[in-house]
């Protein structure tokens, strides 16, 4: 049993997330004999007992660490299936940070749903009208979608705005990119050098001709 046999055939992928919390994960996983299948569980860094892995328990599992380890919210900020009253309703929303200067008012709502984008969007947005957090966060593990309830945006903080999730390439794209931007840089000096000596070529094939522009030329690249 492997988390891979667990997604199969949902709408539910790891592609969103990093090779290193992957592995990390699965090497908290331990298998249980239920009902005389082999299961997969992990114990949830939360609500510290062992849970089953489900395709969504997955997802949760994942953008809970990276909450933790890739935006550096505290664990005592985070709780999960927190109670969203619509109504005369009870709803648990997947994930919740709560506010730094608020603890009892949620500052994030995380759903890890398999529904369509548009579902997911609207159930999103209901649960933060209904608590007042600022910013919605819709993801089965393949895309991730970012919200928000309108009336509070408006009025965010720069803190705020700086504290808000995006997702992060995977690190093999990052050190492509960076490499590219290096790259770039040193093409740039490159031309700029290239550049100063063929103004002084041109001086020198003026002053003192042709033949000693092209060995300065030789002599200097």
């Amino acid at each position: 049993m492997t988390l891979n046999d667990i997604l199969n055939g949902t709408k539910y992928t790891m592609e969103q997330f990093d090779e290193e919390g992957v592995k990390e994960l699965i090497s908290r996983t331990i298998v249980k004999t239920v009902k005389g299948k082999a299961t997969l569980y992990v114990t949830c860094p939360i609500r510290q007992k062992e849970i089953k892995l489900t395709p969504e328990e997955i997802v949760r599992q994942l953008y809970l660490r990276e909450l933790t380890t890739t935006y550096g919210y505290p664990v005592e900020r985070l709780q999960v299936e927190y109670t969203v009253t619509i109504g005369r309703d009870k709803k648990r929303a997947d994930i919740a940070v709560m506010d730094k200067d608020r603890p009892d008012s949620p500052y994030i709502i995380v759903e890890c749903k398999e529904p369509n984008l548009k579902d997911g969007k609207e159930q999103l947005k209901s649960y933060c009208n209904a608590t007042g957090a600022p910013i919605g966060v819709w993801t089965n593990g393949r895309s991730m979608k970012r919200g928000c309830n309108g009336t509070i945006l408006t009025a965010i903080s720069r803190e705020e705005l700086e504290r808000i999730p995006i997702p992060l390439p995977a690190k093999n794209i990052q050190a492509k990119i960076s490499a590219k931007v290096k790259e770039s840089f040193a093409l740039r000096e490159q031309s700029k050098t290239l550049l100063k000596s063929a103004v002084k070529a041109v001086e020198i094939a003026i002053e003192d001709g042709e033949e000693k522009a092209m060995e300065y030329l030789r002599e200097n690249h």
